[in-house]
């Protein structure tokens, strides 16, 4: 590490000198320079310094940079189209993280802070890594005016740091029944060698109960850098509802606690059934019962008796003959005689006796239809 800082200490000095050769006829001055790490920020950092807060794996670096306008307002001219970059050299397995921010532009004697933003990568090797600020713009006069600025972050590693990294189901949730897996991965992001990893995972509701022993390596991008846990789970319906909390944790040295998590998963209750719809009642013929809308005479004569055959009968009006009328006599009243009343006896047996032919006829004919 102090080989590393004294090539640092020269590297910065060689570089203040080219900046300040540059940086002679740029009107693009940076007058600010402020980074924050975590909760800590140092302020006012001048060109060529080390940020005394270290960063960490997935650390995220703030680098508020301030640049100004150095042409006076007496010379009147803007500089537009100004960029901002900054540039972390070689933090990414030997690759740059850049970050832009948005061009603008400065009026005589004015100034703007912008921010720039980077995150440190997981895999990442203790050491101490340049921050390259560049700020480029054109004035008025089509002249390019540029800037740099340099400042250095020391990357800094514990000596034992077995982490749980990612610990999580495929389903989180079951309803009912179902199957699901618990997936951990440990990556060892300390600066030593773990031939004495650890990892145990329990539940003591389901019976989980697990242990592996096994051994990490501190160069990030060796494939032994990290250990990966698969445990499979069938939940059936013998498994009460409810939440179910894993215990996950790790140990350097075989028994030195290092991490530790707690991931849940929880089973819902099994859906209520819908009910089953009431059976209709059989409907069979020959019963004794003749059930409305599904029984009748045609389909079940046995419940519902033998259907009435209907006739077409005609209506026959049989007029009586018509009698010629006899004819009304009047005359002078007379004196009575027995052989009068005999004629009248006559004349009404007679008219009986037409009247009983009628009717007799009337019944022939009818008989005979």
């Amino acid at each position: 590490m102090r080989k590393t800082l004294f090539i640092a200490v020269i590297a910065v000095l060689a570089l203040t000198v080219v900046a300040a050769a540059v940086n002679a006829q740029s009107k693009l001055e940076i007058t600010d320079v402020d980074v924050k790490i975590g909760s800590r920020t140092d302020k006012n950092l001048a060109n060529g310094s080390i940020v005394r807060e270290g960063a960490t794996p997935e650390s995220v670096i703030q680098v508020s940079v301030t640049v100004e306008n150095m042409f006076t307002r007496a010379q009147g001219i803007t500089i537009a189209d100004i960029e901002v970059r900054g540039i972390l050299e070689d933090i990414d397995d030997g690759d740059d993280l850049e970050y832009d921010a948005r061009e603008f532009d400065l009026k005589p004697e004015k100034d703007k802070t912008v921010t720039l933003e980077f995150e440190v990568p997981l895999k990442v090797e203790e050491d101490i890594y340049t921050l390259l600020i560049e700020v480029d713009g054109r004035d008025d006069n089509r002249t390019i005016h540029l800037t740099t600025y340099h400042i250095f972050i020391e990357v800094e590693k514990p000596r034992h740091d077995v982490r749980i990294y990612r610990a999580e189901f495929d389903e989180a949730e079951i309803t009912c029944y179902g199957d699901t897996a618990l997936r951990v991965r440990v990556i060892n992001l300390g600066r030593d060698d773990e031939d004495d990893s650890v990892l145990t995972i329990k539940n003591s509701q389901l019976r989980i109960n697990t242990r592996d022993e096994f051994e990490l390596d501190a160069d990030p991008f060796d494939d032994d850098n990290e250990f990966t846990k698969y445990i499979p789970l069938s939940i059936n319906k013998t498994v009460a509802p409810g939440t179910y909390k894993f215990d996950i944790t790790t140990y350097y040295n075989t028994d030195r606690l290092s991490d530790h998590k707690s991931v849940v998963l929880t089973v819902k209750p099994c859906p209520e059934p819908e009910p089953e719809p009431e059976p209709e009642p059989k409907i069979v013929c020959g019963d004794g019962i003749c059930t409305a809308g599904k029984e009748d005479c045609e389909s079940c004569p046995a419940d519902c008796g033998k259907c009435e055959e209907e006739e077409d009968k005609d209506t026959v009006v049989v007029q009586p003959p018509v009698q010629p009328q006899q004819p009304i006599i009047i005359a002078p009243p007379a004196k009575s005689s027995g052989f009068e009343g005999t004629s009248m006896m006559l004349l009404i047996a007679g008219n009986l006796i037409v009247a009983l032919a009628v009717v007799t006829m009337l019944v022939v004919l009818i008989r005979k239809k």
